[in-house]
């Protein structure tokens, strides 16, 4: 039991820290919000890796690549199927019920296969990129600056959105399917009514930099984008009804080339050439920075992210709740935490958590730093697990080359 006294200490200690935390901040180093390990949990590769997709139960992993789309079990990580193309594949996507997977190549061909069967179902030319409703009954597809609507299940061309002047480079659809998301090589993102193929939204950038990418969150509220290349890269988050700019995440060096939301949208992810970052959604602030290359996407349950490499092979990262100031690990940095570290207040120990710049005591130097990360989200990496079957590096065409078609 904690007498009065110890109470009334405790209580003094907090205010105390609250202070502190108002005349000073710890370094930008220590004001990350995950704990990043050495290497990723796994690493899977075949060819060079382009994008990646989960199905929407969790348990496979598709990438997209040189060779085709591979298909690994998302449990053991084992390679369970190959879906060849005859040329190099950059895109993909997985239909809501896992039943179909669709591909485009870099010679603008699209593809859809049938996951049970592994037989191809359809093919479209002449697409550039694609994006298919949250109900998989609408597939949208640009072909240089002009979105194309396609009917599914009749593979007939049933609408077209046009306004850019240049390139379209990324699309996605809103949650609820009404509302389609565009960016260009123009500068702009645009949003399109899907009922009656009408612009309703343009989201101009700064500069005229293209926008290389674009995500919904999963309530369709907000939309992030990626822009920028070695000048000026940078992911901004836009309030979807307003059409307002509400948030500008800097840190990466080169182009953002993908983001990802996850799944219960507290946080997303983007890509480029220099790494992978995980932002603090609500905060906008950086909360941990990973190993990897491009694209990057979550796991249904949001427990996973996989990304690309350099190396031609997949980036497992295993994410939970949790970080050195959120020491209950609860998943947010509250008064909770404070008192846990002043109830340890003065001591020791390797198996005392109250230590949160591991100085070897606990005193008020811990406080100050669990304070001044005070209402944080924040999300830890799991310690590594190498799958060694996976662990060679791929070059571009490697020993998978034999299994191209002429």
């Amino acid at each position: 039991m904690i007498s009065k006294i110890q109470m009334i200490k405790m209580f003094i200690l907090i205010l105390v820290s609250g202070l502190l935390v108002l005349m000073s901040r710890v370094t930008q180093a220590e004001q990350q919000s995950i704990i990043i390990p050495e290497k990723p949990s796994a690493r899977l590769g075949k060819g060079t890796i382009e994008q990646i997709a989960y199905t929407p139960d969790g348990k496979l992993i598709a990438v997209a690549g040189s060779v085709g789309v591979w298909l690994y079990d998302a449990v053991n990580l084992t390679e369970v199927g190959l879906l060849e193309s005859p040329t190099w594949l950059s895109s993909l996507a997985m239909s809501p019920d896992g039943n179909t997977i669709a591909a485009r190549s870099n010679s603008n061909e699209f593809y859809l296969w049938d996951l049970e069967t592994k037989q191809q179902i359809g093919q479209l030319e002449e697409v550039w990129s694609f994006a298919f409703s949250p109900d998989w009954k609408t597939l949208a597809t640009r072909s240089w600056n002009d979105i194309r609507l396609w009917d599914v299940d009749t593979q007939q061309q049933v609408g077209m959105c046009e306004g850019h002047t240049d390139d379209v480079l990324s699309l996605d659809f809103s949650s609820d399917g009404n509302t389609l998301a565009s960016a260009s090589h123009d500068g702009t993102v645009r949003l399109w009514d899907i009922e009656n193929q009408q612009q309703i939204g343009l989201l101009p950038h700064p500069h005229g930099h293209r926008v290389s990418s674009v995500a919904f969150s999963p309530d369709g509220k907000m939309l992030a984008t990626g822009e920028g290349e070695w000048w000026e890269p940078v992911v901004r988050l836009w309030d979807v009804e307003s059409q307002k700019q509400i948030g500008l995440l800097q840190g990466h060096t080169r182009q953002v080339s993908s983001v990802a939301f996850s799944p219960d949208g507290k946080f997303l992810a983007s890509g480029s050439r220099k790494g992978i970052r995980l932002w603090d959604v609500e905060s906008q602030q950086q909360v941990g920075m990973l190993e990897g290359y491009g694209t990057v996407a979550f796991s249904p349950d949001g427990k996973w992210l996989a990304s690309g490499n350099l190396d031609g092979t997949i980036l497992l990262w295993e994410l939970g709740t949790g970080s050195l100031w959120n020491v209950n690990s609860d998943g947010i940095v509250d008064v909770f935490d404070l008192v846990q570290v002043a109830s340890q207040f003065g001591q020791s120990g390797p198996e005392l958590n109250g230590d949160v710049n591991k100085d070897g005591k606990i005193d008020v130097l811990d406080l100050v730093l669990v304070g001044s990360h005070f209402g944080e989200h924040v999300i830890s990496a799991a310690p590594p697990m190498k799958v060694s079957s996976h662990l060679e590096p791929s070059p571009r065409l490697n020993q998978h080359e034999p299994n191209r078609k002429p």
